[in-house]
């Protein structure tokens, strides 16, 4: 039985969008060379490029690579790329590549695949989420096999972001063209640490380690994922022995599970918004409606009912220290005035409005549960 030290595991496995964690890695049945992760959700495809899903990322960080990272502070870093300069017009911005990297494949990376992905991908018309990020491109230069510079319509200041943001990983374009984009789902190719050795549909995740990575060279040769989207189902999962840790489970669970002497369990705090979206139509194409949706919503109070009061209720769809956060403005909690924009449209308890709720059953912690509270309030 080999003990796992908390941030030791996160810096194997990347784990850093990790929500309310429960780490149950107090010990590895496997051996010390793999571990076995409860996840609560599959990748929506082995193509980067194609969906902005935030619980993905940590996967796909482990098989391919993004151009720059952000640090523990969120500072942008180096990665596949070593320099970058935005023009002083934000309308062009060069990029130079490391001459080190090859793919699982094992043909090497140079500016051609750089230009692949940002720009000739989305010139073909490939259904990638990345067309929109990335809108702004109207070509890109590869001058030498380590610079490409790339060219925008119209200025673009937050290019360098994201080189390190959703969606932004390199893939190899001999390949990719070769095989298809079909196949390149069947079997991905990047740089990554990781390879993808086993896949199965909503159910099983295996990567084993790329010995031949650039970078620094994991310590875990195997990690598997097994793909358990029930809370509950995760914690009994962990407690059983069937998985060595977990993420995104209650927080209730962890706080009972840190009395368990064979496992470790934590809190972490993470940066990520849950916005509930609140629609112009249907229900909700009444203005007065949507006002008093938002002053019914005792946010306080689903923090401490969910969160242990550790979630921070938001006014703004940004987070505290972060660009867009006002500190002098807030949305405030007030039945009564929910009651007041509600008569103003006809509306009382004798004639309720009426509006269609969608929620998610364990994507994030107590998700259901604040589904559930949300419309009895």
């Amino acid at each position: 039985m080999i003990e796992l030290e908390r941030r030791t595991a996160l810096q194997m496995l990347g784990l850093g969008a990790a929500g309310a964690a429960l780490l149950g890695g107090a010990a590895f049945a496997q051996g010390k060379d793999s571990v076995t992760i409860g996840w609560p959700s599959d990748v929506p495809s082995w193509d980067p490029n194609q969906r902005f899903t935030p619980d993905a990322q940590p996967i796909f960080k482990l098989v391919f690579d993004q151009p720059l990272d952000q640090n523990e502070k969120l500072d942008l870093v180096p990665k596949l790329v070593t320099k970058w300069e935005l023009a002083a017009d934000g309308k062009s911005m060069t990029v130079e590549l490391r001459d080190d990297v090859t793919f699982h494949n094992g043909d090497k990376m140079t500016s051609t695949d750089f230009k692949y992905t940002f720009f000739e991908r989305i010139k073909a018309g490939h259904a990638v989420d990345t067309k929109n990020s990335w809108r702004k491109v109207t070509d890109i230069e590869t001058p030498s096999p380590t610079r490409a510079v790339m060219q925008f319509d119209s200025p673009a200041p937050t290019a360098p972001q994201w080189l390190a943001f959703l969606g932004s990983f390199l893939v190899p374009k001999g390949y990719m063209e070769k095989v298809g984009v079909d196949a390149f789902r069947e079997k991905p190719v990047g740089t990554g640490p990781y390879k993808l050795a086993e896949y199965q549909l909503n159910s099983r995740i295996v990567l084993e380690r790329n010995d031949s990575y650039w970078g620094p060279k994991p310590k875990l040769k195997r990690i598997t994922f097994d793909i358990v989207k029930d809370p509950s189902a995760r914690v009994a999962a962990v407690q059983s022995g069937q998985v060595d840790l977990t993420i995104n489970v209650p927080v209730r669970e962890v706080e009972r599970l840190k009395r368990e002497p064979t496992l470790a369990a934590e809190i972490n705090p993470i940066t990520r918004v849950i916005l509930l979206q609140v629609r112009n139509d249907l229900g909700f194409a009444d203005p007065n409606v949507r006002l008093a949706a938002h002053h019914a919503i005792d946010k306080d109070a689903l923090s401490k009912a969910f969160y242990g009061g550790a979630a921070t209720p938001l006014s703004v769809v940004a987070t505290p220290g972060s660009p867009g956060y006002l500190t002098d403005f807030k949305f405030e909690y007030s039945p009564d005035k929910a009651k007041a924009a509600l008569a103003k449209s006809g509306f009382s308890p004798e004639k309720p409005a009426s509006i269609k709720f969608a929620a998610t059953n364990g994507h994030f912690p107590s998700d259901y549960d604040i589904a559930r509270a949300i419309q009895q309030m």
